[in-house]
């Protein structure tokens, strides 16, 4: 009698089905992991550009501190620039004030206030390669002319030293240090605030005791025309400073407004 061989039991078909919910979820969670992490990157960047832009807000402001303070004392250099020009004209027309001459020339040709410009942040942003990440990009605009052209501008009109050695020169001609010991002392106490001197006019005594070493008119054309255009020269330069604290307070209510900054937030 033949045994019957059970019949085996067919394959089962494989759950595609599965397999295709395995690699959606799959799927979506790297997708989701690159997503998030984009996002993490995301606000990193946003948050480094953030700072930079405090840091610069700083920086600006210190510009606009330090121009106001330069052409304050600025200033101070116009008004007996403009004293030793009328003294000098007298001078050439025979009406000469020695000790008021003496006084001025000594006081103010030559000095000058100069203002500089604080480009730390701007230089970390770009040199970071964060500059990118600013979005509005004509905030970006405004930092390239400010710190590319304008500052570049503003110190490229200070007085050049050629002119201030040649106008040195020139009072050296008219001008003798024989009688002028008091002033020589004044020297010796330099003022920490001002870094300077503190001397007046009866340092340098009166008409009687102190002479120009030359009454030559030619001379004194020379010097006035030497003086005038290093007051033409510190004029352009207090142009740029002007123009400079006007526009770095501009672009710290840019800045501000672009990234809602309080004074709370900018003073940290």
């Amino acid at each position: 009698m033949q045994e019957s061989t059970p019949l085996q039991n067919p394959a089962k078909p494989p759950r595609w089905g599965n397999y295709v919910k395995e690699f959606i979820l799959i799927f979506l969670a790297i997708t989701l992991g690159f997503f998030v992490e984009n996002y993490r990157e995301d606000l990193a960047e946003k948050d480094m550009v953030k700072g930079y832009m405090q840091e610069l807000v700083g920086n600006l402001e210190y510009d606009t501190i330090r121009c106001q303070r330069n052409l304050d004392n600025n200033q101070i250099i116009f008004r007996g620039l403009d004293s030793l020009r009328k003294e000098l004209k007298a001078a050439i027309e025979g009406k000469v004030n020695t000790n008021q001459l003496y006084y001025l020339a000594f006081k103010y040709p030559g000095r000058f206030s100069r203002a500089r410009f604080n480009n730390t942040a701007m230089s970390e942003l770009k040199n970071s390669g964060s500059i990118r990440l600013i979005e509005n990009k004509e905030l970006v605009n405004h930092l390239g002319d400010y710190y590319q052209r304008k500052i570049f501008a503003a110190e490229s009109y200070e007085p050049p030293s050629t002119l201030t050695e040649s106008m040195e020169a020139q009072r050296q001609k008219l001008f003798s240090m024989r009688y002028l010991d008091r002033y020589l002392q004044a020297y010796e106490h330099i003022d920490e605030k001002r870094y300077d001197p503190d001397f007046n006019r009866q340092m340098f005594g009166d008409s009687s005791s102190i002479r120009l070493l030359t009454s030559d008119t030619q001379e004194l054309e020379t010097y006035l025309s030497m003086v005038t255009n290093f007051e033409i020269r510190l004029r352009y330069y207090c142009f740029w400073l002007d123009l400079n604290k006007k526009t770095a307070m501009d672009l710290i209510s840019e800045i501000n407004q672009e990234y809602r900054f309080t004074k709370r937030e900018n003073a940290k």
